[in-house]
Parts: C-alpha cells; structure tokens; sequence
C-alpha cells in the first residue's frame, strides 16, 4: 500500500509522542503506529489516540517481517515516541534503511547499567554504580562506599520507584520491592540497579540531533523535595538558556555523553548533576522529553522539542547543523511546577481553573485532574496529579505563584474527593 503524503513511524506513540502525529500533519505528513509490545501500563496506553495514524502494527519480535509490513507505506523515517519505543526504533530504521541510531548500541541508550559502563570506556565522569541480581551482592556493594545510595530499575523511565536508601534495613526492604516486579513501562526488573548518591544541583536537558550533529535546545533546573516512603519528587524546574556561557560545561558535558551512547539521529533527553567533580550524568535517553507542552515551550524557546523532531524528520539530518549555525537565546522564561497530592481518592470537584485565575503569570495546563478522575497520593512522577507550566519576566512573580499553587494544595483546594 502507498500513500501520496510522506509516512513517518513512531514506535510507541504515548505520552508526548502522541502529539506528534498533529505536529506531522502540519506540515503534510501521515503516521503509521508500532507498538513495540502489549504491556505497557494503562498511564501510557491512555494517551495513544489511534485515529491519529493511517495504521497500526505489532511487534512481535520480528523485526524483518514488521519492516516488510510496515514497508508497505513507503516510510521516510522513525521515531520512538517514548521510552519503551526506544530500541524497536533502532532496530526498524535500520531495517528499513532510514537515519536512526546503530542498533548494535541500543542497550547502552536504554539500560542505565550499560550506559554508564559506556561512559567510563569513553573516560568521562560517571557514576559509581551496581546491577544487583541478589540482595547480598548489592549489600556488600552499598557497604564498601559511602551511604546513602539510590535503587531503580535499570530500564524504566521518570522517576519510577526511584528510593534512596540510607542503611541495610532500607535497602532490603527496597531489593525485594523491586526485584521481580513489572516497572511503569510495563518490563519486569530482572535486576536493579543501584548507584552512590549524587550531591549537588539537577538539571535536565532537552534537543536533537541529526548525523551526529548535536543541538542542546532546553536545560531546565529541577528542584524536588523528599516523600516520606519514597524518594525524591519533582517541585519545580527553571528554564535556562543554553546559550549562556554558564551553560556551556553542560551543554559540552551532554554532547560527549551523546556522542559515547551513540546517538546520532532524533529528539534526546538527558538528566544529570552538576557536582563539585562537573557534570555528572544521572541518565540519558534517546526520545522524546515526558510532559511536553508545546505552546509554552514555542512562547519560551521559539520552538518546541516536538516542532524540532517534526523539521528534522520532514527537512533531513541537515537540520540540526542549520539549527546549532543559527541557534538564539531564550524568548521569555519559564518555570514548569509539578502538582503534588496529599490525598488518593475519586475527584468529586476540580478547582485548578479558579487557581490558574489567581496567578499572575501566563499559564498552560499539561494535565489536570476533572471530576470523575481517581488520584493517588503522589510518591513518583506518575503519580502527580499533573503539571503547570508559568511563564512572566519578573522572577518574583514566578516564586509567588509557585508559592501560591503550593498553599492551595496544603489548604486542600485544587480538589475536593469522595
């Protein structure tokens, strides 16, 4: 079958790669779907919209039959749209002779273990980290450094089950959470990885490249404060320019790291400290940034990371050269303030709008929950209720109206349950 519009694939198209399909629209292209596998939770399959695309296929392993199927549409190129999409889109571009990444290196751009092994064989700073498959090995790990130490799946994505563990009792409590549990992209952690605790500021860091080109487009700050039970949880994050000077040991720092994974072609979001020691990654991935909002980001950046993956797809790997050639600064800034619950239960009332009507600031809602809604407390990314997204050129107005948000959900009035 043919199409007379071009055809990109996106390989699991949820979270924020479900927006790509209206982005490729506007500039005349169609989309064909892949899911990459039938597990993946119910917080990412609520997001797919399947009358966004011409098709939809099912990997089932296959890979040289999937790209015959697929092949049918006459594809110009493949995207994953998140995480779990990440290596069936490896491995299909490749199939299908189109720009993406080396399959050969897809464990090191999905498997936090590996990905850090790639970055001490390329001699840059890393953490000190362990793949526990029994709870004494890890024991004797954590003991030989310095407590506390962070455990993790070794291949899910936000802040899945992310714990910190300050001593024995903790961390085996912890081990046999994880081990042998279904993470949030719907993968059993065979293992888990554990990793000596960072100290100093997080940062996390969106762009694109295309033959290898890299173009650091977003660096955002992030603040996030402890949950009893669980680890850290996002608060706030900062954008910043990453064209400051300031910026540019991070900015070289995440182009090193790029380069070690391999990364040569598409969106990429990566995540690291700034440590007495300099950048330090935490870890990197080869898609899409979550929780994406695109007209917050055009009023901020001049173009979002959505916009960007479209014109490399619909422009070529050229793109990203003319891109870092012509690379401005900030257009207006932007904070994005993560909504944290204290309460579970079905939302019977939902007040954000009368919130969003007291603040100063120019405001985009990404998620908010509606009547009818269940809501958990919130412990991980997930879990949050959702996100705003603040954007106002006096900084003091930006702290005030992330103070205010945080006062309403002390007081108990974003959402009423039953």
């Amino acid at each position: 079958m043919s199409t007379p519009r071009p055809v990109l694939v996106i390989v699991d198209g949820y979270s924020s790669g479900s927006q790509l399909p209206g982005v490729m629209a506007e500039h005349g292209w169609d989309c064909v779907h892949v899911r990459a596998s039938a597990s993946l939770p119910e917080y990412f399959r609520a997001t797919y919209r399947p009358g966004d695309y011409l098709a939809e296929f099912e990997n089932d392993g296959d890979v040289e039959a999937l790209a015959r199927e697929v092949g049918a549409y006459r594809p110009a190129a493949v995207l994953p749209g998140t995480e779990s999409g990440v290596v069936v889109a490896d491995l299909l571009a490749a199939a299908l002779g189109l720009p993406g990444n080396d399959p050969s290196s897809s464990a090191a751009r999905r498997d936090k273990y590996e990905m850090h092994n790639r970055l001490i064989g390329a001699g840059l700073p890393a953490m000190d980290h362990y793949l526990a498959h029994d709870y004494d090995g890890l024991l004797a790990w954590a003991k030989a450094g310095a407590w506390p130490v962070v455990v993790k799946p070794p291949a899910s994505a936000g802040t899945d089950s992310v714990t910190f563990c300050a001593g024995e009792g903790e961390l085996e409590e912890t081990f046999h959470r994880l081990h042998g549990a279904v993470n949030q992209l719907g993968e059993r952690n065979d293992a888990v990885l554990a990793q000596r605790l960072l100290s100093g500021q997080e940062y996390f860091i969106n762009g694109i490249s295309g033959d290898g080109r890299h173009v650091v487009t977003e660096i955002w700050r992030t603040d996030k404060v402890p949950v009893p039970g669980a680890g850290l949880i996002y608060d706030r994050s900062v954008l910043f320019d990453p064209v400051d000077p300031e910026m540019k040991p991070v900015v070289d720092y995440v182009k090193a790291v790029l380069d070690a994974l391999g990364v040569r072609y598409g969106a990429h979001h990566t995540e690291l400290m700034v440590t007495d020691r300099g950048p330090i990654l935490i870890e990197c991935a080869s898609r899409l940034s979550g929780g994406l909002n695109r007209p917050a980001a055009n009023h901020a950046v001049g173009a979002s990371m959505l916009d960007l993956a479209a014109r490399l797809v619909v422009e070529g790997e050229a793109f990203a050269a003319r891109l870092a050639d012509e690379q401005k600064g900030l257009h207006a800034p932007l904070w994005q303030v993560q909504f944290i619950s204290a309460q579970s239960g079905v939302v019977t009332r939902s007040c954000y709008e009368e919130l969003l009507a007291t603040l100063e600031s120019t405001t985009w809602i990404q998620r908010a929950p509606k009547a009818g809604d269940t809501v958990t407390r919130t412990t991980d990314l997930y879990s949050s209720p959702g996100i705003v997204f603040m954007s106002h050129p006096d900084p003091e107005v930006l702290r005030a109206d992330h103070q205010t948000v945080r006062r309403w959900e002390r007081e108990g009035r974003l959402f009423t349950t039953g």
